[in-house]
């Protein structure tokens, strides 16, 4: 049996599409012994699309590639490629690792997807999933360079964001779990069933997911602009505060989704106003007014209550009018 590690670097993925710019392998043996002449570094043109955006993004960390914007300008398109990766993809008797592989899965089928050319079907096995098994003391989920250091692994000659030294790095971490736990890379994957990934299923999941994003993201937008008004008057409520000395048990607050339905409860919230009751922003109300028996089953199950008691809307709205 033989292992191929591989990882890939993309130009940018707006519209949630990789524009891929460079692809990087290496094969070993089952003792993780570099196979000669397997190490892998293609430098891809990006295509349409493929202006490179990977510093100073909001939000992310900038990203130094291994070659000048340049060489990739200047290098050959994906499809010059498609079957030599076809070729490594395909090997018999090859187990195929990634690190975080639904990234590079997505980037290479993204290829395919742009270009016309049929979608590579492989089995892969994530050895960030792996990582996070063997190592439970460790309780985010670290980059690759940053597992390299939890295991105390040199980096000495790495180059960063070379995908073929990316793919280095992976296989040295696989090798370090195995060492560690005592356990054979078969034991590993066996007690981590969801490191399997099987590349056109996993591509389409992703899709999905994103599509997914994409419409409650623009519902949530939409809900924003219905909701604008009636937030603006919850807000002058809250800015007239609680008068020193106001009994705690008149308190009240409302939950996320009455909140996020003010078009449904600003009315409710009103009227309990006018009968003497008075909401509050923070924590530390009598009550915290649910929205519907889902968000009461949550809030049961991942909140501290303290001495504030869950009630839903019918119900304060009967205890009010004692």
């Amino acid at each position: 049996m033989r292992y191929l590690f591989f990882d890939t670097e993309s130009a940018n993925c707006f519209d949630n599409v990789y524009k891929m710019c460079e692809w990087g392998s290496l094969l070993t043996d089952e003792a993780f012994h570099v196979l000669q002449g397997t190490k892998k570094d293609f430098v891809i043109h990006p295509g349409k699309g493929g202006v490179f955006f990977l510093r100073g993004r909001k939000g992310g960390r900038d990203l130094v590639l291994a070659h000048s914007e340049k060489e990739y300008y200047r290098a050959k398109p994906f499809y010059t490629f498609y079957d030599d990766i076809k070729f490594f993809l395909n090997m018999k008797d090859t187990m195929i690792f990634l690190w975080a592989g639904e990234n590079d899965i997505q980037a290479l089928l993204d290829q395919c997807h742009r270009y016309h050319m049929p979608k590579f079907s492989f089995v892969s096995y994530d050895v960030q999933m792996l990582f996070r098994l063997a190592m439970p003391e460790v309780k985010t989920t670290p980059s690759l360079e940053k597992a390299m250091d939890l295991l105390g692994l040199s980096k000495e000659g790495i180059v960063p964001h070379r995908p073929d030294d990316d793919a280095l790095m992976t296989a040295l971490i696989l090798k370090a779990l195995c060492e560690k736990t005592g356990k054979s890379v078969l034991e590993l994957i066996g007690e981590c069933p969801k490191c399997r990934m099987e590349s056109i299923p996993t591509y389409e999941e992703m899709k999905r997911r994103h599509a997914a994003n994409v419409e409650q993201k623009r519902l949530a937008e939409r809900r924003k602009k219905v909701l604008a008004p009636f937030i603006a008057e919850l807000n002058a409520v809250f800015d007239r505060g609680i008068p020193a000395g106001f009994p705690k048990e008149r308190t009240f607050k409302a939950s996320k989704e009455t909140k996020a339905h003010l078009d449904e409860t600003l009315a409710h919230i009103k009227t309990w106003l006018e009968r003497g009751f008075l909401i509050k922003k923070k924590n530390g109300a009598s009550y915290l007014v649910y929205y519907d028996e889902a968000e009461r089953e949550r809030l049961q199950a991942h909140m501290d209550l303290g001495n504030t008691k869950l009630i839903s809307i019918g119900e304060f709205d009967a205890l009010t009018k004692r």
